[in-house]
């Protein structure tokens, strides 16, 4: 993976049907879009991209970590099968959060990060 490119977009794994994620356990900035509407749900940044990919999913389906808002984990339940994803793979957690500010400027999400 690239450092300051973007991934193709993926489908999110379902977690109950054993699917997967292809993230790297390194930091990076991620995406989320709902296919069938063409909205950008939300995204982020983490030091452990696949760590925090985790927390997007509720406890019951294997999610780890926290989430402060609630509704963004009960929307990727709802929507599982119409999202996909995509992500910039950083060398740097700094170099994240100069990312983060770059696609928040950019883009217009359902969830905009502390809100």
């Amino acid at each position: 993976m690239s450092l300051n490119v973007w991934s193709e977009w993926k489908q999110l794994p379902n977690p109950i049907k054993g699917e997967y994620l292809s993230v790297p356990i390194s930091p990076g900035v991620y995406q989320i879009r709902n296919r069938l509407t063409s909205e950008y749900v939300l995204f982020g940044r983490g030091e452990n991209l696949a760590f925090r990919f985790c927390s997007l999913f509720p406890k019951s389906h294997f999610g780890k970590g926290t989430r402060n808002n609630i509704a963004k984990v009960q929307y990727i339940e709802i929507n599982l099968n119409n999202l996909e994803y995509r992500i910039m793979a950083k060398s740097s957690v700094a170099e994240t959060k100069v990312t983060e500010k770059e696609v928040k400027r950019m883009y217009q999400h359902i969830f905009e990060p502390g809100k």
